[in-house]
C-alpha cells in the first residue's frame, strides 16, 4: 500500500467518526463564504495554499500568505427562496504584511400577502471588514481583522425601504504555524468591541492540518461556542483535499451538522474557480466562488 493510499485510508476513517458521533451544532447557517471552505466541510482555521484569496473571514493569519486577489461569491444557502449571501473580497500584500478588505450581505426576504397583494418584508445585514496579517519568521504567521456590522429590517406596511435594528463592531485575531506536512491553527471570531451583550456571540476554533498544502491533506477543526441556553457546545468539521493535478483540486468534507460537502477547483491562468456540493436537511445546494489572482 502506498503511503497516499494509506493517508487516504486514514482520513477516511477519521472523517467517518466525526459524521457517527459529532453532536449535531444549533448553527444552521454558513460559517464560511467560499466554495472550497464549504466543500471542506467548514474546516478553515489552518486552510493554507493556492485559492485562499478569503482568508479575511476565516483566520485572518492566512493574510500574511494570501496572493494579491478579488474574490466574489453568491450563494442562496441551503438552498432556501428568498436566502442570499453576496461577499467580495480582495487581498494585498506589502513585503510579509497581507492586507484584506471585505463586504458581505446576508438578505433574507419573506413574501407575504396583505391587502390583497403579496409584499415582500426582509431582514439584512451587513458586514464590511478589514484585516492584516504578518509572517513572523519561516512558518508562524498572525492576524487579525476588525468588522463593523448593519442590522436592518424592512416592513413594506410601514415603509419600502430599510430601518436599521442594531449596529456594532467586532475583531477576529488568528495565528497559524505552518510546516510542508502539517499545520496548526487558533481562531478567535467576533469578540466584541462595540455592540449589545445579546448581539456577542464569539467563536474559538482551533485546526489542525495534516499533510502537504496543493497536494494531499487532511484539515480537522474544532470549534467551541456559546448557544441560546449560555451553555457551550463543542462542534467539529473535517475535510480533505487532493490536488490531482497542479490546476485541479477535489474536495470532501464532513460539517458540524453532519452534512456531507463535496467539490471542486480549477484555475486557469490568473482565473481561479471553486465548486461546492453539500447535502443538508432542506434538501441540496450549490455553490460557486469566482477569484482573479494578480
Amino acid at each position: 500500500m502506498t503511503k497516499k493510499s494509506t493517508f487516504l485510508s486514514f482520513s477516511f476513517f477519521i472523517m467517518a467518526l466525526i459524521l457517527i458521533y459529532n453532536v449535531p451544532s444549533e448553527a444552521f447557517l454558513i460559517t464560511t463564504n467560499s466554495a472550497r471552505g464549504i466543500a471542506l466541510g467548514n474546516a478553515t482555521c489552518v486552510i493554507s495554499g493556492t485559492g485562499y484569496a478569503d482568508a479575511i473571514f476565516q483566520n485572518p493569519a492566512g493574510l500574511a500568505v494570501s496572493s494579491p486577489a478579488i474574490m466574489s461569491a453568491y450563494n442562496n444557502n441551503l438552498g432556501l427562496p428568498g436566502y442570499d449571501i453576496y461577499s467580495v473580497a480582495a487581498t494585498g500584500s506589502i513585503g510579509r504584511i497581507g492586507l484584506g478588505f471585505a463586504f458581505n450581505r446576508e438578505n433574507v426576504t419573506m413574501k407575504e400577502a396583505s391587502k390583497g397583494s403579496i409584499v415582500e418584508n426582509g431582514v439584512r445585514e451587513n458586514q464590511i471588514g478589514f484585516g492584516l496579517g504578518c509572517s513572523f519568521g519561516e512558518n508562524f504567521k498572525a492576524g487579525f481583522s476588525i468588522w463593523n456590522f448593519d442590522r436592518s429590517l424592512k416592513l413594506m406596511e410601514d415603509d419600502e425601504s430599510y430601518q436599521s435594528l442594531s449596529t456594532g463592531t467586532a475583531i477576529d485575531l488568528g495565528m497559524v504555524y505552518d510546516t510542508e506536512k502539517w499545520g496548526l491553527g487558533f481562531s478567535a471570531i467576533g469578540l466584541p468591541l462595540q455592540m449589545g451583550k445579546e448581539e456577542a456571540s464569539p467563536e474559538y476554533v482551533i485546526g489542525l492540518r495534516f499533510g502537504k498544502a496543493n497536494n494531499l491533506n487532511l484539515i480537522i477543526d474544532g470549534s467551541l461556542k456559546e448557544k441560546l441556553d449560555g451553555k457551550y457546545e463543542l462542534a467539529i468539521n473535517s475535510g480533505i483535499e487532493a490536488w490531482i493535478l497542479p490546476n485541479i483540486a477535489l474536495r470532501l468534507g464532513v460539517n458540524q451538522s453532519k452534512m456531507v460537502t463535496a467539490g471542486i477547483g480549477t484555475q486557469t491562468g490568473r482565473l481561479v474557480f471553486d465548486y461546492a456540493y453539500k447535502i443538508h436537511e432542506a434538501g441540496n445546494t450549490h455553490y460557486l466562488t469566482s477569484s482573479y489572482v494578480f
